[in-house]
């Protein structure tokens, strides 16, 4: 009896405080701030930290209102102090909002409250200009019975009349505008009010319903000062690079700014946080794809088929050559501003950009640029041209990165001196690799292509064979004052049937080989021309097929 009323009072006095409060009594729920974030080509990892004052024993730390979205096996706790910790375990634990939170959603509200004053005050007003107009509208009628009654009874004075008639058409020409001016302004308050409105919905839409609370168990041996820190992955971001070009023709370089954008919709804002910029990519994983058995066999084809197939390929080369080109389109004396540069991190094979300045990036998925380094090449320039696709001359650099990371690939924003040329792209570079950057059109090259002739014979009797001949013509001209080199590309037709034969029957000048653009049918040469200087490419050729059939893919 006794043992059991024992057991009974150590049950109240040991477990009744945690019935009571519903959690451990030691649970003490802390306020974090987000100090790094790593973000990745598809998620970031997120570090929040709290500075605590422990006592010696075991403690419970809660981390709340955590994005929901967080990966749970991603959970880290590590921490360091002046108090000797151990850190024994984590655990999450959902928490479901009756209405979502977010700070921008109560900005919204204000201004939609502000708004909506404006709008009162205004339709205030409108009704005192109203009826500011109707008085006078009726003093209008009675002016006119009083003026018909006394020219019957007397002799109407006009100088008296006249300044009451005026002082009306005063009155009314000042009401009246004052009146359309107080419409428009509620009319575009109201415009201001429905963009909030849309714009709060949109806010509460996305927000989420549901959060976590994340509770790190530490045991401390003494007590004292603890930094604790909690890292997670999460979804919703994401960076490219970014690229600003601008090419100095005369000092033979070019500049390149290597800049993140980086987009998040974690549910949470970064705010004057560490950012890191990573090229490893955690979606892929460390194990390698594994090949399945690669299954063939027949397959029965049906001529209509084979003729849409025979049709497609002819243009096809053209086509890749046209997708190449419009890939390709893309103060002296003064000190220029120091662009600041990330810190390069090397983590295994991934590296780690570590930008300066610490950033803020709200969870808007709206872009946010950040500069990751700037550094100067020195170029070659020189021109390239497809006049079969377009009659221009586009300017481009060769470079090579000299720097110790590569240059991902992304957009680029060109500029050609103080100029803005346009956007291009460029590729993934290896360090110390070569490659080109596409700077624009240039004017100052002119380019023109002919047919000059094309000629057609279906064969007589006796030949079974049909031909056709081309013959075409390049023009270039250098209307720049110093010497240029221009890399001109052309194509012939490339055959997929045995019984078609394309034939080069002349090319000049000589071609070159450039390796970039050896493919199939691909003419090539690389031109030198001096200022004021002209010169002229021509190629001919024929292609030969049996009669009884039809040629697609070329006139």
């Amino acid at each position: 009896m006794k043992t059991r009323y024992a057991l009974f009072l150590w049950i109240c006095f040991t477990w009744a405080p945690a019935l009571l409060h519903g959690e451990d009594a030691k649970t003490s729920p802390v306020a974090s701030t987000i100090t790094t974030v790593t973000v990745y080509e598809d998620r970031a990892l997120v570090t929040r930290r709290t500075e605590l004052k422990i006592e010696p024993g075991e403690k419970v730390v809660a981390f709340a209102g955590l994005p929901a979205g967080l990966m749970e096996s991603s959970l880290r706790a590590t921490g360091k102090g002046t108090a000797k910790v151990t850190i024994l375990g984590l655990e999450t634990e959902p928490q479901y909002l009756k209405e979502a939170k977010d700070e921008r959603v109560k900005a919204l509200e204000d201004e939609i409250d502000k708004l909506e004053e404006k709008s009162l005050a205004e339709e205030d007003r409108g009704k005192t200009v109203d009826l500011q107009i109707k008085f006078i509208d009726s003093i209008k009628s009675s002016v006119s019975d009083k003026i018909s009654r006394e020219m019957l009874l007397r002799e109407l004075d006009p100088a008296e009349w006249g300044k009451v008639v005026e002082f009306l058409g005063k009155e009314s020409n000042a009401l009246n505008p004052a009146l359309r001016e107080t419409q428009k302004n509620m009319r575009d308050v109201k415009k201001e009010i429905d963009a909030a409105k849309k714009k709060l919905n949109q806010i509460v839409s996305a927000l989420p319903r549901e959060q976590k609370n994340v509770k790190v168990t530490l045991a401390a041996a003494n007590g004292g000062d603890f930094t604790l820190d909690l890292s997670y992955m999460i979804n919703g971001a994401s960076w490219e690079p970014v690229h600003d070009i601008r090419a100095d023709r005369q000092g033979g370089s070019v500049d390149l700014t290597y800049c993140g954008e980086v987009r998040q919709t974690t549910g949470e804002d970064w705010t004057d946080v560490e950012l890191e910029l990573s090229t490893a990519r955690p979606s892929v994983g460390g194990k390698p794809p594994e090949l399945a058995p690669w299954y063939i066999a027949f397959q029965e084809r049906h001529p209509i088929y084979e003729r849409a197939m025979r049709k497609a390929a002819a243009p096809m080369a053209a086509t890749m050559m046209q997708e190449e080109a419009a890939e390709a389109i893309g103060g002296a004396g003064e000190e220029q501003a120091e662009t600041a540069q990330a810190e390069v991190m090397k983590r295994g094979e991934a590296v780690t950009f570590k930008v300066k300045k610490k950033e803020t990036v709200p969870s808007d998925n709206n872009p946010h640029k950040t500069t990751i380094s700037s550094f100067q090449m020195k170029a070659a320039y020189e021109y390239f041209a497809v006049p079969k696709l377009m009659e221009q001359a586009y300017l481009t650099a060769k470079v090579k990165n000299e720097a110790d990371y590569p240059l991902l690939a992304g957009a680029a924003n060109v500029f050609l001196g103080p100029e803005y040329v346009g956007t291009s792209r460029i590729q993934t570079v290896a360090p110390g690799e070569d490659f080109d950057l596409y700077l624009g059109i240039d004017e100052g090259i002119r380019v023109k292509r002919k047919l000059l002739i094309a000629e057609a014979e279906r064969s007589s009797v006796k030949r079974r064979t049909g031909w056709k001949n081309y013959r075409y013509r390049i023009d270039l001209e250098n209307h720049k004052e110093r010497a240029e080199t221009i890399t001109v590309l052309d194509q012939l037709p490339v055959s997929r049937e045995p019984d078609i034969k394309v034939t080069l029957v002349a090319a000049t000048p000589e071609q070159v080989k450039i390796a970039e653009q050896e493919k199939p049918g691909a003419l090539s040469w690389k031109i030198a021309l001096a200022p004021g200087e002209k010169k002229v490419i021509e190629f001919e050729f024929s292609v030969s097929y049996p009669k009884d059939k039809d040629l697609s893919g070329i006139e």
